[in-house]
């Protein structure tokens, strides 16, 4: 997978509103607790579980390509 420069991605604030089922921290509400959102780097454990679904999600998506008779990059962009 290719790397794309991090100076347009936007980092999200602690106090954002969470879409329900999106998680297992999710209370009641819809919203996550403040105390679950925690600044710094990831555990290696979550690095590791994020390269995994990647690699899942360009298989995936390579896949449909195939079937298609289409190019990675057109199922991913379009």
């Amino acid at each position: 997978m290719s790397a794309h420069p991090q100076a347009n991605v936007a980092r999200p604030s602690a106090s954002r509103t969470v879409i329900p089922g999106a998680g297992a921290d999710e209370k009641k509400d819809g919203h996550y607790a403040k105390e679950s959102l925690k600044h710094g780097r990831l555990p290696m454990e979550a690095i590791h579980k994020a390269q995994l679904l990647g690699e899942h999600t360009t298989q995936e998506a390579q896949a449909i390509a195939d079937g298609y008779s289409k190019t990675l990059l057109s199922i991913i962009h379009d």
